[in-house]
């Protein structure tokens, strides 16, 4: 057994930032710069790189202690063959260090100490303590940066144009590559296909998301034709075309961050749900009271419905809803107070998607929903200090166009119906969590001016206490946001001036029945 005294563990420590900086440059034939039909012949390499025999009983244990400097900037194996010719070629193989980070006469003296100790213990090895070793490389045993930095023109990678930089969503590789690499994209698709196992189509961003569902057009740089994608995130398998819905990998943490609130006795409105990152875990795996969710495009709504059926289709869960079902159904159903013939409030319903603009699903579904459960929950002397209500807005894009919704919610003839079903210290103390993702320039100014927009214009609460959280860099100088407060009754019922879009949504809607738009 190779023991590994505690101070080296500590230098090994110490110098950790190092190593992950430090890495082998491979030297190219300048006259694979500009290549743009993949010809793989023509990247063979002969490295000269450092190498240590080790016996076969231990050089698993030695490559842990080895670990910082191993060879790894290369699909190379670990362990190299000694040549058949050497004596002890059954009985030790090499371990192939990176030049960059093992320099001999720059290692810590407890650093060589303990490796001369390893090599001085083998009594068969007589050779150096550590070997030049020529090695040969082919393609394959190169890495997509490594072929791309070959390739690339000088010029470009020193604009820091990113040709590295891609998201995974299933079996596909998304790029947004800028206007430098555009004529290398096609050699881009196919050496990243040749280099992760698991993609089989590369495609490339071809507009902004400026459509009415939220999805962009790309093309397909290499691979298969299909979009049809699975992928997992938070617990919760995904199904859908990628082609027509959105979805960002990026966005993981963040959808991670939010479904971890909730609890049990909370309510989610989902106003642009897309294909279900925050409610399919939400109702699947945090169980939560009720979610009703909702998106415009008719693809996504199609994929909410089935994503939520299929992180619900086990024994143990379909139980576990049957058992909440009739466990609510011998629970006290009270008159409903604001009627509606476009909407059925059922608390024993855990999950509801609409196909709805989100507008349209805030002042006809929210709306009733949100009073009915609150006097089914007093009706059943349910504790509100343990639950919260959370409306969730992720449309980047717009989101904060939408939240004049929740002003006028409720006319004064609704509104003298709900003063006078619910208690007065719920209507005084009820609050809806808004969680308003947007964009935002890099600078804390323009955040400002969004919040005391939020705060002054819409809401014309002066005294509203808004938190932005950062989630992500989209561009150099795009940053996207979540922007978190609570509003109450105060301002479903506040008599400013309407917004005209809110009267269309409402006159429309009490002469029509919502239906879900037909996909071909």
């Amino acid at each position: 057994m190779f023991v590994v005294s505690s101070l080296v563990k500590n230098l090994f420590k110490k110098n950790q930032l190092r190593f992950l900086k430090t890495k082998m440059k491979l030297s190219f034939d300048p006259s694979l710069k500009g290549m743009k039909q993949l010809k793989r012949e023509m990247f063979n390499l002969e490295l000269n790189v450092p190498a240590i025999k080790a016996k076969k009983n231990i050089y698993v244990d030695l490559k842990k202690f080895l670990k910082n400097f191993i060879l790894d900037s290369v699909n190379l194996k670990k362990f190299q063959d000694l040549s058949p010719e050497d004596p002890l070629y059954s009985t030790h193989k090499y371990i192939i260090l990176d030049p960059e980070k093992f320099q001999l006469e720059k290692l810590e003296p407890e650093i060589k100490q303990e490796i001369l100790k390893f090599v001085q213990n083998d009594e068969k090895n007589n050779s150096e303590f550590v070997e030049n070793l020529s090695i040969k490389l082919k393609y394959e045993d190169l890495k997509f940066d490594d072929v791309m930095r070959a390739i690339i023109p000088d010029e470009i990678i020193n604009e820091n144009v990113n040709v590295k930089g891609y998201s995974i969503i299933g079996h596909i590789a998304h790029f947004n590559l800028r206007d430098q690499v555009l004529e290398y994209k096609n050699i881009i698709g196919e050496v990243l296909l040749d280099k992760v196992n698991h993609i089989k189509t590369v495609v490339n961003k071809i507009n902004e998301i400026d459509n009415t569902y939220r999805n962009f057009k790309f093309e397909i740089l290499a691979g298969e034709k299909t979009t049809q994608v699975q992928c997992k995130e938070n617990g919760c398998e995904f199904k859908f075309d990628f082609a027509h819905v959105y979805w960002n990998p990026r966005l993981g943490t963040e959808h991670e961050r939010v479904v971890k609130l909730f609890n049990s006795d909370d309510v989610v409105y989902d106003v642009f749900a897309g294909v279900g990152p925050f409610s399919v875990p939400a109702v699947a795996n945090k169980k939560i009271s009720a979610c009703l969710s909702n998106d415009l495009n008719p693809h996504s709504y199609k994929y909410l419905l089935e994503n939520f059926k299929n992180n619900n289709k086990s024994k143990t869960k379909l139980k576990e809803l049957e058992t909440r079902k009739m466990f609510l159904k011998r629970s006290k159903i009270p008159s409903l107070i604001l009627p509606n013939e476009n909407f059925i409030f059922d608390p024993s319903e855990f999950f509801s998607a609409f196909n709805l603009d989100g507008r349209d699903f805030i002042r006809t579904k929210l709306k009733y929903h949100l009073v009915e459960f609150l006097n089914y929950r007093q009706e059943n002397e349910f504790n509100f200090n343990k639950a919260k209500f959370y409306a969730l807005m992720n449309l980047p894009a717009m989101s904060v166009e939408f939240l004049d919704s929740f002003t006028n919610l409720y006319t004064s003839h609704e509104r003298e119906k709900i003063n006078r079903a619910l208690k007065a210290d719920l209507i005084e103390n009820f609050r809806l969590h808004i969680y308003c993702y947007h964009f935002c320039k890099g600078d804390k100014t323009e955040l400002e001016k969004i919040q005391e927009r939020i705060r002054h214009e819409i809401f014309h609460e002066s005294k509203l206490e808004i938190e932005s959280k950062y989630v992500r860099k989209v561009a150099p100088n795009k940053d996207m946001y979540c922007t978190m407060f609570q509003i109450g009754f105060n301002s479903f019922f506040s008599n400013g001036e309407q917004n005209t879009k809110n009267k269309a949504v409402e006159h429309a809607d009490l002469s029509r029945d919502i239906k879900v738009q037909k996909i071909e």
